[in-house]
């Protein structure tokens, strides 16, 4: 099963702690991260905590937040279809958890989304300065957030505690512990005597970022849910058009409407025709929907577009994609009685563990 994935051309910011490990790359975010996995003790421990963040911002939740292993803490992005993602390191939060208290989490989560509301994820920082002065903003943000929720100004800061320092940082993106210090009392300080609003106005006029963020957002298994929202997405033909036919395709594979989900792939692959990283995933998907329709000759050519189009560097560049093209190939060679063992090896060779398995209890050795 392909779950959601965070495609490339990432504009990632600074994080809470000593940087994201992205360094511009526009390699495939799948590689780093299984999108939507678990998280703090479950996704749902995450998303609870960030409702609670946005409650007392006076925000609508229009983010998508994910374990992320891979990257050193936790970092705020934004992707080229203008999706807003909170990632965060499952260790990383858990040593600060225990390390310190209850609410750290909090500030870390309410950090990121300070990012996020300050217009950081739009473009990267011009200079270390401004790097410097955009990580304050989110502090200030973390520091009015958490006064809200009802820590003292001690929890508030204690998690920057952990990650900072007083040396030098001129040469820093981050700014020394002070500093950041400061900017949380400060944010704690404005927040002081100052009431939520008592009444909260609905906004009936959604629009497509709206829907999407209400399917991507609902529990997994709500699939008729999520579909419905995705197709409310698509009809105002807005930006979140091309990736609301993806992942609204995805659900109806998941609920075997086949034929729904091959028009939403074969539309979505027209829409994301120049982003190659989007073309791969989606023939891997094409070929694994016709693999379940029985159509071998069809499945077959999807995958050999993963494969032969990144032949040349050894399909190092998709290779999670290009180890699933060989193993799906491989088992489609099996069933029409055609030689199957060099496809197991080289997906075997590619890190797929079933294949190397595979490749033994076949005796193709």
């Amino acid at each position: 099963m392909i779950k959601y994935l965070v495609f490339i051309f990432f504009i990632p910011t600074t994080i809470f702690g000593q940087g994201c490990n992205y360094e511009n790359s526009s390699n495939d975010i799948e590689k780093l991260c299984n999108f939507l996995g678990r998280s703090f003790s479950t996704n749902t421990d995450a998303e609870n905590a960030l409702d609670k963040i946005l409650s007392v911002s006076g925000m609508s939740q229009k983010f998508v937040i994910g374990r992320c292993d891979q990257i050193d803490n936790c970092c705020a992005i934004i992707n080229n279809q203008g999706i807003r993602y909170i990632l965060y390191n499952y260790s990383f939060m858990q040593g600060i958890l225990n390390k310190t208290n209850y609410w750290s989490n909090f500030s870390v989560l309410a950090h990121e989304v300070g990012h996020h509301v300050n217009g950081h994820t739009i473009r990267n920082p011009s200079s270390l300065k401004e790097s410097r002065d955009w990580e304050l903003e989110a502090d200030e943000f973390s520091g009015f957030t958490m006064q809200k929720l009802g820590s003292s100004l001690s929890q508030a800061q204690a998690a920057v505690r952990e990650v900072s320092s007083n040396r030098d940082d001129t040469y820093s993106s981050h700014p020394s512990l002070n500093k950041r210090l400061e900017a949380i009392k400060r944010g704690y300080n404005k927040a002081t005597g100052q009431s939520l609003p008592s009444v909260t106005i609905t906004n009936t006029n959604l629009t497509d970022e709206d829907y999407f963020y209400k399917a991507i957002n609902a529990p997994e298994e709500a699939h008729n849910y999520k579909i419905e929202n995705f197709t409310k997405c698509i009809s105002y033909n807005g930006k979140h058009k091309p990736i609301c036919f993806l992942y609204g395709a995805e659900e109806k594979r998941i609920t075997k409407d086949y034929i729904g989900a091959l028009n939403d792939y074969q539309t979505a692959q027209n829409l994301f025709k120049d982003e190659e990283g989007v073309q791969v995933f989606i023939h891997l998907a094409l070929g694994e929907i016709k693999m379940d329709l029985e159509d071998y000759s069809g499945a077959i050519n999807h995958f050999n577009y993963i494969i032969i189009k990144h032949i040349e560097d050894d399909g190092i560049q998709y290779a999670n994609w290009t180890q699933l093209a060989y193993m799906n190939r491989g088992y489609i060679k099996y069933k029409t009685s055609l030689p199957y063992c060099s496809d197991y090896k080289k997906a075997c060779a590619l890190g797929n563990k079933e294949a190397c398995e595979i490749y033994d209890k076949m005796f193709c050795r």
